[in-house]
Parts: C-alpha cells; sequence; structure tokens
C-alpha cells in the first residue's frame, strides 16, 4: 500500500458517517414545511421561485413580481394524477419579462413562491 492509499484509507475512516434515512428525513421535512408555509402575497411583492421547485414559470432565480392575489384559486385537472401539477392550486398571477423582453404573466401557485430579498434599485421615475 502506498502512501496515496494509506492517505486516502484514513480520510474515509474518518469521516463521519451519514445516515441516508436521516438526511433524507431532513430534506422531506423541509419539503414539507414548505408546503404547509405559504407566504402572505400582496400585489407588488417581489418573488421568486423556491429552491428545487420543479413546476417553474417564471424561471428559477428570475424576479418576477406579484399582480394579482386570486380570491378564488384556479385548480389544475389537465394533468393526470401521477404528476406533480395535478391539481395544482394557481392562485397569484406573477409578472416578469420573458425571453424576449415582453412583460408576461404567469399563473402560479404560491406554495412554489418566496419573497425575493435581493437588492433592488429604485425605478425610474416616469416622465
Amino acid at each position: 500500500m502506498d502512501f496515496v492509499d494509506l492517505l486516502t484509507q484514513t480520510a474515509q475512516n474518518s469521516l463521519p458517517r451519514v445516515d441516508p434515512a436521516i438526511e433524507a428525513r431532513k430534506v422531506l421535512d423541509t419539503y414539507a414545511e414548505w408546503n404547509a408555509e405559504r407566504a402572505p402575497f400582496k400585489p407588488g411583492d417581489l418573488v421568486v421561485a423556491r429552491p428545487y421547485t420543479i413546476y417553474s414559470r417564471p424561471l428559477k432565480g428570475q424576479v418576477s413580481v406579484v399582480m394579482e392575489v386570486l380570491s378564488k384559486p384556479i385548480v389544475d385537472e389537465r394533468q393526470e394524477s401521477g404528476s406533480c401539477q395535478f391539481g395544482l392550486s394557481l392562485d397569484v398571477i406573477v409578472g416578469c419579462y420573458g425571453d424576449h423582453g415582453s412583460f408576461t404573466l404567469f399563473h402560479q401557485s404560491s406554495r412554489y413562491l418566496e419573497p425575493y430579498t435581493g437588492p433592488v434599485e429604485p425605478a425610474e421615475p416616469r416622465q
């Protein structure tokens, strides 16, 4: 056994063992927490998609503005029951700039959004 093999073996033996079931439980608990809490958005709030969101329009990391909070959510039943989008409650309308620079509106589920906390440049005054 050469020095590199010995060093590798020592490092592997000294690393703490992580139980995959415990790690999986932490991730599932985080998802359950996100699903349970919906931020009370109002028109004008800046939002982004939550991390690890599959159903995401606007795109992850793209800052959007809440245009409207629907009093009666639209339930998307077009998907098959095995889809993660089946029965999705679309309860907010958000707007963002699309690929071609046009402002686009999307119906979205607030459970997939979180408040944007990054820097915000002041808007230019209208003439």
